[in-house]
């Protein structure tokens, strides 16, 4: 698949994603919304599991194509955010902010599809432990919104 912009071909593999570097680069260059727009969905993929990791670069092109998201794209981001939260919680909270899919409600809220039991209360345990561990001063808001709503367990549903 090609990203296209200001009339130039950028074929994915060399803007995308093996390099945050360089996907970095190309939404310097492009903007972020023609990047997004030119993803595919294996693109998209290697991307969320790129920013899974927790490494601030991945962060850094989270926080640049979040904006452009769509639904579909924005809850991966969202998921992935989650994901990347106790691999890397200052980062992650650095990053968060008030609007989705980068906003403390969905990073913070569990946002995972169906996960079992025993995932919840591993990711509950080390996030909750990644999370006190955070210090920043900066940070120490966002980090209590973000105990609170780990700390609240979801809500099950009989419909």
């Amino acid at each position: 698949m090609a990203v296209l912009s200001a009339g130039t071909a950028y074929a994915a593999s060399e803007a995308c994603c093996d390099s945050a570097e360089s996907l970095l680069q190309a939404i310097d260059k492009n903007g972020g919304q023609s990047i997004v727009h030119g993803l595919g969905y294996d693109e998209v993929d290697k991307i969320l599991s790129h920013i899974e990791t927790g490494d601030p670069k991945w962060l850094a092109v989270a926080g640049k194509l979040a904006p452009y998201a769509d639904a579909g794209f924005g809850e991966g981001l969202g998921i992935a955010l989650a994901t990347a939260l106790p691999v890397a919680p200052q980062e992650v909270l650095t990053l968060a902010g008030k609007e989705p899919p980068l906003s403390l409600s969905i990073i913070c809220g569990l946002p995972f599809i169906e996960p079992d039991t025993e995932f919840l209360k591993n990711y509950i345990s080390k996030t909750r432990k990644a999370l006190e561990a955070t210090t920043t001063p900066d940070l120490q808001q966002k980090k209590a919104e973000c105990l609170k709503q780990i700390n609240t367990p979801p809500i099950a549903s009989d419909n």
